[in-house]
């Protein structure tokens, strides 16, 4: 049997509800937003993962948490029903490897991506809002830059610049060692596991693009290591955050030297496209 975790909370908490799934020992997630609230199905690793994590949110205002036991037979296929193929942007097709298209029109770039135990599948707002951006990057980026995936999660942004940017040089990093795998897995899929450096650790290097979709404490946490390891006139697509946090978060960032290129926001999520201001 899998023990489902059926959270309820109101999208103002949202953010704080996932920076604790990100940290918590889980199966994984699924997200559904209904009018004003955000629902969770969590699937903890066992009984005491449960315990740990509705302790934690039970710290957290408005949240409303139910339990139901699922019998493991129907797990993967409750798992895998809720993934379809995803059309993102104008070009990119999301899809799991147990689905994927018979044909993708030439135009179109496909992006296999099994969800395993991390976070990034596509369908959430905020990998919507970044995956539609690096497209939009692409079209006019340099080939050969180099690119830090910071929390990495799946691997979809690392696999789709890629898919967009063959030449580039990409770094993906998560302190999540089954992130890290599931990173790895998702490169194989998608005949990249050459192309990507995997790590726990951000290297000594100077990046042109600084992917993050890690959340606002996180983000401003990191706001002076991603400012140091970017190349002059780098840029940076920041995500995670809800819409009201966007001003806050730029204000940070600003003070480091970075410019407001675009803002953009998707059912309550916001993102950010910030460049470095050339002295």
């Amino acid at each position: 049997m899998f023990l489902q975790l059926n959270i309820k909370t109101p999208l103002k908490t949202s953010e704080k509800v996932e920076e604790v799934l990100y940290q918590a020992d889980v199966l994984g997630w699924e997200t559904q937003e209904v009018g004003e609230f955000t629902n969770y199905l969590v699937y903890p690793k066992g009984q005491a993962q449960a315990e740990e994590l509705l302790k934690v949110l039970s710290e957290i205002p408005e949240v409303e948490v139910s339990t139901t036991w699922i019998k493991e037979e129907n797990w993967a296929e409750m798992w895998k029903k809720n993934f379809k193929p995803l059309k993102v942007g104008k070009r990119l097709i999301i899809a799991p490897p147990w689905e994927v298209p018979r044909e993708v029109n030439s135009s179109e770039v496909l992006v296999v991506i099994e969800p395993g135990q991390a976070f990034g599948t596509g369908h959430h707002p905020t990998t919507q809002l970044m995956l539609k951006h690096i497209e939009e990057f692409a079209s006019s980026s340099k080939p050969d830059l180099k690119v830090l995936d910071l929390g990495c999660g799946t691997a979809i942004l690392s696999v789709a610049l890629l898919k967009l940017l063959p030449k580039a040089k990409v770094w993906a990093i998560d302190i999540d060692k089954d992130a890290l795998s599931a990173g790895m897995y998702n490169a194989k899929l998608n005949d990249l596991e050459d192309k990507i450096i995997f790590s726990e650790e951000i290297p000594l290097e100077k990046f042109d693009l600084i992917m993050a979709n890690i959340g606002f404490r996180e983000l401003k946490k990191l706001a002076e290591k991603i400012t140091e390891v970017a190349n002059t006139n780098a840029c940076a697509f920041l995500s995670g955050i809800l819409s009201e946090d966007k001003e806050k978060l730029l204000q940070v960032y600003t003070k480091l030297g970075w410019k407001l290129k675009k803002a953009e926001d998707l059912r309550e999520w916001g993102f950010l496209w910030i460049s470095r201001q050339s002295k």
